[in-house]
């Protein structure tokens, strides 16, 4: 009896906890997503390419999406690199992607991005596209619709861009194609281009065009286009150069009867014969020499010789030889030895001049001095008048598709200096810069422009004459993607009007921004991704965005101290209204975002730059002679805080830092010493009496330093305690203030 009463109670104890746990519901109740519909595009993909393919997914069920599996069924032709898509997490593992922690609710669409290496598999690959309900991919569920993409045979692929001939007006572009292929070049002064050669319909493997009608000193952007036989088409990518300034073509005509400067016997004021003198030279000289050592030679006239001179800039200038015996008669004999070179390729070539103004000349011999080689020292960045300067690390910030001009100079005798932007990350190439040397200030300048979004590294890639090669590396740069305008619902892109607002501190009232004095555009309308690009110089800032049937945002202030691109998403609100019958009257409103540049938290994730890497080391050994002739050790420093600062008199950033260093030196209590990269004692001198500084510097004219203290933007410090370690390195103008703040705790 007991015994039945017991299995009574156990049986309806079963049946209460049966039917509770039928009755409560679970508390994660996932995995009940219904279907999902997904698009690919683009379609096709060449064998052997980079492709970010935009799977769009739609939610065709009541749940919202929260996790999303993309998987390619041929690993062999999609190898998966990368995922992107807003407000989710991705993990890649080469064959697929995986998206987590995010929200795609119904019936709504979003682009997943997936990064991919294309194979040499050519023809139909398929890809299988899951989604779920569940954080956990849970009872996932196979999107229909086309989940194909079609692999075509590579195309032709261009190689090798070379310019050369570069004018005033004018410039040749070379390059090679891996199959026969037609010849055009695009250019024009933006990466939109706008001009084209001539198309030659030929089909060739080695391709060269002439571009005329270029205006002088201007940056120009250019990109070679080629077409196979099977209209396969290849384009480079953006090549960017700058022309020749005014007076420094190589095409300016040579002086042949004015003879400025030259010593020797009067010409006759009524010539009498029209025979021109013979000359040559007697010291054989070699092509590659550190130093052009004493030339000497013979001329003959049948009358009288006047004077003999000679040039090293292919008869630009001229100048008397050192010695001449014999002028006045038939026959004389000369010698020289060109003083001042500096490394690099000279034509050198000797004239006899008669006394009828006839003139007999030497072919001309190309020299190459060669006592070091090829060396890049100091850059600097600018848009404009405005100087990029780079942060506390060394990186610099910049924005896809704005045109930048970076100078720097060079010692060692370069005829070619080249940038490469090393995009981390990327299997590519990275983009191509070509520079361009000035003949007034030996300065080498070009224009850069970074289509794609990422951190760059800058390496410069030097050759002299004598086929010395060295490859350096600059600045890292990170490079922000284009602000967007998107609607604040869908977050689909939307066309809009852009304009920039600028707080003018002398009024104190806001205008316009004039963007043009910084090569930009303001106000902006976007296009159909609904991007907008501005690099900011320091200032305070709002912006306003206007787009039909949205309301107009106003964005909150921002302020930056420093040059910023502005990176931001711009979310608009669809327009509300009051709707009676069939008419609906839209309700004008305005809406407030807050902006936040978000460069800084990008950029402090970035690891630091090379000469980052000396703190908490000794400082590199050194003899170097300063301003007042004197021989400065490393070992001299020791005993009182340093400070080294690198720049150079050419830049304008270091202009600004002088006057702080100047106060600083005049305390016998620290070191504060500004070495001048590649620049001569005697002209840094003539620069510090010009700019009425007391204040001495160590030079170091062959950039000895350049590579052991990793020297890229100028100024640059680097602080030492009393026992010669390095404690810290910063980058930028620097007030004495500050200095003085540094140096006092070390």
């Amino acid at each position: 009896m007991i015994l039945k009463v017991w299995q009574g109670r156990i049986w309806g104890t079963l049946l209460v906890v049966g039917l509770l746990i039928a009755v409560i519901p679970s508390p994660n109740a996932y995995a009940t997503l219904e279907s999902c519909t997904v698009s690919i595009s683009p379609g096709t993909a060449e064998a052997g390419s980079d492709v970010s393919f935009n799977f769009s997914i739609t939610n065709n069920s009541t749940d919202s999406i929260r996790w999303v599996d993309i998987r390619a069924n041929n690993p062999a032709s999609f190898n998966v690199q990368s995922g992107s898509a807003t407000g989710w997490t991705t993990y890649a593992d080469n064959v697929g992607v995986t998206f987590s922690d995010g929200n795609l609710p119904s019936p709504y669409d979003q682009g997943f991005v997936t990064g991919v290496t294309v194979g040499s598999v050519t023809g139909t690959n398929t890809w299988t596209i899951q989604a779920s309900d569940d954080p956990s991919g849970v009872n996932a569920v196979t999107c229909s619709g086309d989940n194909s993409t079609e692999v075509s045979e590579a195309p032709v692929v261009i190689s090798d861009v070379q310019l050369s001939g570069l004018t005033q007006t004018g410039v040749t572009v070379s390059w090679q194609t891996s199959a026969p292929a037609t010849t055009q070049v695009n250019y024009g002064q933006t990466s939109s281009y706008g001009s084209q050669t001539d198309l030659d319909g030929t089909l060739k493997t080695s391709h060269q065009a002439t571009i005329n009608g270029l205006t002088l000193n201007t940056g120009y952007h250019l990109q070679v286009v080629s077409t196979d036989y099977s209209n396969h088409r290849a384009e480079s990518g953006d090549i960017t150069f700058l022309t020749a300034a005014k007076g420094t073509s190589s095409q300016i005509e040579k002086t042949t009867t004015v003879f400025i400067g030259s010593s020797g016997v009067p010409l006759l004021a009524k010539p009498i014969e029209k025979i021109p003198p013979t000359i040559s030279l007697t010291t054989t000289l070699p092509r590659v020499v550190k130093a052009i050592p004493k030339v000497s030679g013979i001329a003959d006239d049948n009358e009288a010789l006047a004077r003999i001179e000679y040039s090293t800039d292919d008869g630009k200038n001229w100048l008397p030889v050192d010695e001449s015996k014999g002028l006045g008669g038939k026959h004389a004999t000369f010698s020289f030895t060109p003083a001042s070179l500096e490394e690099g390729d000279y034509s050198l070539q000797v004239r006899a001049i008669d006394t009828s103004a006839n003139i007999g000349m030497t072919t001309p011999i190309t020299i190459v001095i060669d006592r070091l080689p090829p060396m890049v020292g100091g850059n600097i960045l600018s848009l404009g008048p405005q100087i990029l300067e780079p942060d506390a690390k060394g990186t610099i910030a910049s924005i896809v598709g704005i045109d930048q001009k970076i100078t720097l100079s060079a010692v060692g005798g370069p005829n070619e200096i080249s940038l490469n932007a090393v995009h981390i990350g990327s299997k590519s190439n990275g983009q191509l810069f070509n520079l361009t040397k000035s003949p007034e200030t030996g300065l080498w300048s070009g224009i850069i422009s970074f289509t794609q979004a990422g951190k760059y590294n800058m390496v410069a890639n030097s050759v002299d004459g004598a086929g010395n090669k060295t490859s350096r590396t600059l600045n890292n740069v990170y490079v922000f993607s284009p602000g967007h305008t998107i609607d604040q619902t869908t977050h689909h892109p939307i066309r809009s009007t852009v304009t920039l607002y600028y707080l003018e501190p002398d009024s104190h009232s806001w205008v316009i921004w004039d963007g043009a004095s910084y090569g930009q555009s303001n106000p902006q309308t976007t296009n159909k991704k609904g991007e907008f690009t501005m690099l900011l110089p320091p200032g305070k800032y709002y912006l306003k965005a206007t787009a039909a049937g949205h309301e107009t945002l106003i964005s909150s202030i921002f302020e930056t101290e420093h040059s910023k691109p502005l990176s931001v998403d711009l979310a608009l609100k669809s327009l509300g209204g009051l709707s009676l019958g069939s008419l609906h009257l839209p309700v004008p409103s305005f809406a407030v975002q807050n902006v936040s540049l978000g460069s800084e938290h990008e950029l402090n994730k970035q690891q630091t730059s090379g000469q980052g890497t000396l703190v908490g080391k000794q400082t590199p050994d050194f003899a170097l002679i300063n301003t007042d002739g004197k021989v400065v050790h490393a070992a001299d420093l020791l005993g009182r805080p340093s400070v080294l600062t690198f720049g150079a008199t050419w830049s304008p950033t270091m202009a600004e830092q002088l006057s702080g260093l100047a106060k600083l030196q005049a305390n016998k209590e620290l070191n504060v010493m500004p070495v001048a990269l590649q620049e001569s004692a005697s002209k840094v001198r003539a620069y510090t009496d010009i700019a009425g500084l007391d204040l001495t510097w160590l030079v170091d004219p062959d950039s000895t330093l350049t590579t052991s203290y990793g020297v890229q933007s100028l100024p640059t410090h680097y602080f030492l305690d009393r026992h010669g370690v390095i404690k810290q390195v910063i980058v930028g103008v620097l007030t004495e203030h500050q200095l003085l703040n540094i140096m006092s705790g070390l």
